[in-house]
């Protein structure tokens, strides 16, 4: 029986557990050691209302309007930041699955980002057997390489390219998961911003974040379902049995890593644009590096294509078939 490719999903939920526990006891108890000092700053902000209704000599009209409103402003963010169970339910849930269920959306299978990329990895390891399975044996009577080359040089850009790719895209995906969840355990801080009107702006960039990452992880999930659909089309049409070899296949290939490559780089900055947070622009770091590997790759891929030209466009059969 085959081994199936699950590192995604495994190390997903690893992660997954250890953000569960810090939720679990961390938030509570960051909650309750900021109460103390919100409380001081409530009563002050209060004291300060106080003092300035009196001075303004208004005595005889008290404003309880406004007291109202004020009180209820200090309900709603007491229930939020500080009732830790309602705001894991009202929050925290919501915010981590949004993401995932825009993804799954699109997704034909309807699995979530992981499982894509485990199935991508499936996809590739399936098809780097079928091809070295088909490849023609050398022999005495038969010295022809080209065929072999021709298969050895899909095989380097199917499976090192795909690796690259995915390597690189769960970090983009692991980083907008973990960076969500740690503004999500400041969350009680910043809601409390939210009560007084000179650190309000801090709690609205603190939400813009929060929708900034929430769009980051459906637009990796969504990126990783559309580079899936192509890869299968250009390697194996509408199936794994016949498996497309030829050097326009392979160029397409290329083209598509590189592609899909730039725009996972690109995606944090479209997504910090939209909603007006700051995003995490300095992942882009990781793009230098990756564009020197695969443009390394393609000048290996094009010059091996240049060297077992001649050879044919598909793989079917068993061993010793020619490929060209």
């Amino acid at each position: 029986m085959a081994t199936e490719f699950t590192l995604g999903t495994a190390i997903f939920n690893s992660v997954d557990e250890a953000l569960s526990t810090m939720f679990s006891v961390g938030l509570g108890t960051f909650a309750d050691l900021i109460a103390p000092v919100i409380g001081a700053f409530v009563s002050l902000y209060f004291v300060f209302i106080a003092l300035n209704w009196i001075w303004s000599g208004n005595t005889s009209d008290l404003p309880i309007g406004d007291l109202m409103k004020r009180m209820a402003y200090m309900a709603l963010f007491t229930l939020f930041a500080f009732n830790v169970g309602y705001y894991k339910t009202a929050v925290v849930d919501p915010v981590n699955s949004i993401g995932a269920e825009i993804a799954e959306a699109f997704a034909m299978t309807g699995s979530e980002t992981p499982q894509i990329i485990d199935q991508m990895g499936n996809q590739i390891m399936a098809t780097t057997k079928a091809i070295w399975e088909n490849a023609p044996d050398m022999s005495v009577t038969n010295l022809n390489i080209g065929p072999l080359f021709k298969a050895i040089t899909t095989i380097v850009v199917v499976f090192f390219f795909g690796l690259i790719f995915m390597a690189v895209a769960f970090i983009y995906l692991m980083i907008a998961k973990i960076m969500v969840s740690l503004v999500l355990l400041l969350g009680p801080l910043f809601i409390s911003f939210a009560f007084f009107p000179v650190t309000r702006d801090l709690f609205m960039k603190w939400a813009a974040q929060l929708l900034n990452y929430t769009l980051l992880y459906a637009l990796f999930g969504i990126t990783f379902t559309m580079l899936t659909n192509m890869l299968q089309k250009y390697v194996s049409g509408d199936a794994f049995s016949n498996i497309l070899v030829g050097d326009l296949t392979m160029l397409k290939l290329v083209f598509s890593y590189l592609l899909f490559s730039g725009v996972i780089i690109a995606i944090p900055a479209l997504s910090s644009h939209l909603t007006g947070g700051v995003g995490i622009n300095s992942m882009g770091a990781v793009g230098p590096l990756m564009s020197k590997v695969t443009g390394g790759l393609s000048k290996l891929v094009g010059g091996a294509a240049k060297a077992a030209g001649g050879g044919g466009n598909s793989l079917s059969g068993g061993k010793n078939r020619r490929l060209g």
